[in-house]
């Protein structure tokens, strides 16, 4: 009986080991995959660029790790890991978020993050291309919570040569000479979603202000938002606002989307659209998915970046990084989210960026091959060609006010202001109420 039990017995153990042979083997051979929940996917102006990126990525690393975006639309995406990470299962790698103060505050007092400060000292060439005000907001309690800004991309506008072409640089222009050289060319604005162009277009209005740069200054950082609305530089900037979308707005502002603004201005129906300089990909005639979208004879080298009148544009948020890396991921997955940022920031896909984007690395020497290119880029070069000494750096408004506010208070409140039954003395004092019961709420 005895003799029964053990050979069974040799058997099962011999089973097991030739089991865990070939599990092994399978993990051996197979990639470790990191699952990237992203909102530069999809729809999102950056998406091919950015899926381009991965792809090298998951090339060059073939077998060794891959990476694959799940998308998420970019307006769900703060809730989206704020509800993951409420229940203890927050993605390995997050892609910043628009509520920066959630980050600086819940994320870093919890540690939450992993702590970049060891692997930037062993990675010393990205390191040294931080911007310092980011490094230092960035680390709480000696730990680097989050990986600081390299790069910078202020914000300005578009527009189409091919319907207007002003004798003047826009940043030289006024806000009224602005207007009067459109005639009865319209701007592509929006209202749907968080009004992405409209709102950048306040951003500019508000910090065309006097002291209107230094007001928005002191908000943003730590959870500290706007609620007092009082100061007269928001009713002028809000009647300003409404007199141009009521006069230059496309017909279908109200209601449409960032996609349906795009739609019109590269259909050659609107003179101008604002955004940022990663929308470049959009106006490039090799770039297949851009043109299929192009019509009425929409030519993207007739395109061309500017700043906003009176000299000023429109800053991101230079102050939180782009990447952080979830402390309770494994250390497999940890290891694959830091060579994939590792390799974001390698000189070559620095530079690619930099191009495609126009973003600027002040800390950065580019190669010569990058200025070589550069000079062969108009639309780069009307970009970089925008700005001087003398330009004005003006926060965006939805950095300085709470989530609730930029999203869904701002947008709801644009029909009223275009459509004349909201005053803009109310629409302020929307704002505000907007922003006190936010303050209550905590949110």
């Amino acid at each position: 009986m005895f003799k029964l039990v053990k050979k069974p017995l040799a058997v099962i153990l011999s089973l097991l080991m030739m089991v865990s042979v070939f599990a092994g083997c399978a993990l051996a051979d197979g990639p470790i995959v990191l699952d990237f929940l992203m909102y530069v996917s999809g729809a999102h102006n950056g998406a091919a660029r950015y899926q381009a990126m991965v792809d090298r990525f998951n090339e060059k690393y073939a077998g060794q790790y891959e990476v694959v975006i799940q998308p998420i639309i970019q307006d769900d995406y703060d809730a989206k890991v704020k509800q993951l990470a409420g229940v203890g299962q927050m993605p390995t790698l997050m892609y910043s978020m628009n509520d920066s103060g959630w980050v600086s505050d819940y994320v870093a007092n919890n540690q939450l993050s992993y702590d970049f400060g060891p692997w930037l000292e062993e990675h010393p060439e990205i390191k040294d291309l931080l911007i310092p005000q980011s490094l230092e907001f960035c680390t709480r309690g000696g730990r680097v919570y989050c990986l600081p800004m390299l790069t910078v991309s202020p914000i300005g506008l578009f527009y189409n040569t091919a319907v207007y072409n002003p004798d003047k640089a826009i940043g030289d222009m006024t806000l009224e000479e602005f207007t009067e050289s459109l005639g009865d060319l319209k701007i592509s604005f929006m209202t749907a979603e968080n009004a992405w162009g409209t709102m950048l277009f306040f951003s500019s209005l508000l910090g065309a202000e006097p002291g209107g740069v230094e007001l928005l200054s002191q908000y943003g950082l730590d959870g500290y938002f706007i609620t007092d609305f009082s100061d007269p530089l928001w009713l002028s900037a809000v009647t300003k606002l409404q007199e141009v979308l009521q006069g230059y707005a496309a017909s279908n502002t109200i209601g449409a989307a960032f996609a349906d603004a795009q739609n019109l201005f590269v259909g050659n129906v609107t003179a101008a659209i604002m955004n940022g300089p990663w929308m470049f990909g959009q106006f490039d005639p090799n770039n297949a998915d851009a043109v299929a979208n192009w019509s009425n004879d929409f030519d993207g080298t007739k395109v061309k970046a500017a700043i906003y009148p009176n000299n000023i544009c429109v800053s991101t948020d230079y102050v939180l990084g782009q990447y952080w890396i979830s402390e309770a991921a494994s250390d497999e997955q940890k290891e694959v989210a830091l060579a994939f940022i590792e390799f974001v920031y390698q000189p070559e896909e620095l530079e690619l960026r930099m191009l495609q984007e126009g973003n600027v690395c002040p800390n950065y020497k580019p190669s010569d091959a990058f200025l070589e290119a550069a000079a062969e880029n108009p639309l780069l070069q009307s970009y970089l060609g925008s700005f001087n000494e003398n330009t004005v750096y003006a926060p965006r408004f939805d950095m300085v006010v709470y989530d609730s506010v930029s999203n869904p208070g701002f947008p709801n409140l644009l029909p009223g202001l275009i459509m004349g039954t909201m005053t803009p003395q109310e629409f302020v004092d929307e704002l505000a109420r907007f922003s006190l019961e936010a303050q209550a709420q905590g949110h």
